[in-house]
């Protein structure tokens, strides 16, 4: 199963930002099989593209400015809404839900128990650089912050992109 991760981390440089990560991953070694690190970019537009992923990369494309990983980070934090309709089918209740409604509604709520846990009511509102979602379930899709000072006037602030595999 493969999971996204951003990684919100301060650092001089992408390389940097990078090696931050590599360290939040060493952290949890013994519950992800494998992860590619794509790159980061900056808050100011800077990209760094991790040379072993050069290929298929998400900066080549989907990414190319801090504002497209702020959109990237909403369908995120709006991940919820694929569960939606069977969480639907489950509150409307009847003899025939399968174990596929059910997994979708238990994913529905823990995607909106974990937006509670950050007080937000409307995935809109989510902000990349102020929240965090799934912090240490590598199962869903998440966004972390490590090593990550806000108001650091020596550092820029960097996400770094990174696909895991549990």
């Amino acid at each position: 199963m493969t999971t996204k991760m951003l990684l919100v981390t301060s650092a001089n440089s992408g390389e940097e930002a990078c090696s931050n990560a590599e360290q939040y991953m060493l952290d949890y070694e013994n519950f992800i099989e494998y992860y590619e690190m794509h790159g980061a970019i900056s808050t100011d537009d800077e990209t760094f593209i991790n040379p072993d992923y050069e290929d298929e990369n998400v900066f080549d494309g989907e990414i190319k400015c801090f504002d497209d990983m702020k959109s990237y980070s909403l369908g995120i934090a709006k991940q919820d809404l694929l569960y939606s309709n069977m969480f639907e089918s489950v509150r409307r209740g009847g003899e025939e839900l399968g174990w596929h409604e059910w997994y979708g509604a238990s994913k529905y709520c823990s995607l909106r128990a974990e937006l509670g846990t950050q007080s937000l009511n409307n995935p809109e509102e989510f902000n990349l650089l102020e929240h965090e979602l799934f912090p240490v379930d590598f199962s869903l899709h998440q966004i972390v912050h490590y090593s990550y000072n806000k108001d650091s006037e020596d550092e820029k602030t960097w996400i770094v992109h990174v696909d895991t595999n549990l």
